[in-house]
């Protein structure tokens, strides 16, 4: 039986987004098999997003009451998060749909999900490899996205970009995200400027020797 669920949070606040940027938006029923949290419609084009909070779990709770530890980057929680919305999208991104994965931060100060958070959880962890040259001089050789890959060109290509959601601030509601270079089903720029207020995409970031840590920004 089919049954619309309590809205958490993060999914409030995705609906208020669209509202507030007039973009049609629909919550889907849960049913049996696995479903996205909305369909919206972007430029005359069906997307389906699934909307992830990172929640405060034990250790979250305590470092917030103690404030004495320094923020450390969910990369791991970010990267779970989307391996789980891929679960919930694969099917519409077999039936060619665009899939959005949105992220929101729910789990205090500490837990920012920033640019480096975003891009190593979907690229891999981002370091750096040093050889020795022939004369014993320790070099750079190479620095880029290693280990720990959600988005390959064969692993989770049906998600088109992960977004961030935050609110609260000057700005209000706020939409960034991230497009994957990878995605079967890729969503236009211009389309998903209708929610989000900034745009970034990583062209190659598992080619060359030398990869930027930062995507680039797109309209600049």
């Amino acid at each position: 039986m089919k049954k619309v669920a309590t809205l958490t949070k993060s999914e409030a606040l995705f609906a208020d987004l669209c509202a507030s940027r007039k973009v049609p938006c629909k919550r889907i029923e849960e049913g049996i098999t696995r479903t996205a949290d909305y369909e919206v419609t972007l430029d005359g084009v069906l997307a389906y997003v699934e909307v992830k909070q990172l929640d405060p779990n034990k250790r979250d709770r305590k470092v917030n009451a103690q404030l004495d530890a320094v923020s450390v980057a969910p990369t791991k929680r970010v990267r779970d998060a989307i391996g789980k919305s891929y679960d919930q999208l694969k099917s519409y991104g077999e039936r060619g749909h665009p899939c959005v994965v949105v992220l929101f931060n729910n789990a205090g100060f500490l837990r920012y999900i920033d640019s480096f958070t975003v891009t190593s959880a979907m690229f891999g962890g981002f370091g750096f490899r040093i050889a020795l040259d022939k004369y014993r001089t320790i070099r750079l050789s190479s620095h880029g996205f290693f280990g720990g890959r959600k988005l390959t060109r064969d692993t989770c290509r049906g998600i088109s970009a992960v977004c961030v959601l935050e609110s609260g601030g000057l700005e209000g509601l706020r939409l960034t995200a991230y497009h994957n270079p990878f995605a079967t089903n890729p969503i236009e720029p211009a389309a998903l400027a209708l929610l989000a207020v900034s745009q970034l995409r990583h062209d190659a970031p598992h080619s060359g020797q030398f990869v930027p840590l930062a995507p680039r920004v797109l309209g600049e």
